[in-house]
């Protein structure tokens, strides 16, 4: 399973059925591969968005915040 999310987190399109097939076979269901897959590509569009943007990632932080943060940062620049 780490072996897959590395994967995805640094080269994504390198995956193929055999990789999936791996995890099938030591009894990963497809619903957990799907969370897996979907947690991994989260982390690394959040990780990407915040460095695209200079927000800095705060553990303690909600997404929710983190958005308000780019919103307004957004709002300033228009201004």
């Amino acid at each position: 399973m780490l072996e897959y999310v590395k994967k995805i987190t640094l080269t994504a399109t390198s995956i193929t059925k055999d990789d999936l097939d791996g995890l099938r076979s030591v009894s990963w269901t497809d619903r957990e591969i799907l969370d897996i897959a979907l947690v991994s590509a989260y982390y690394c569009f959040r990780c990407r968005l915040a460095d695209g943007l200079c927000v800095e990632l705060d553990d303690d932080r909600t997404d929710e915040e983190l958005l308000e943060e780019i919103e307004r940062r957004r709002l300033t620049v228009i201004r």
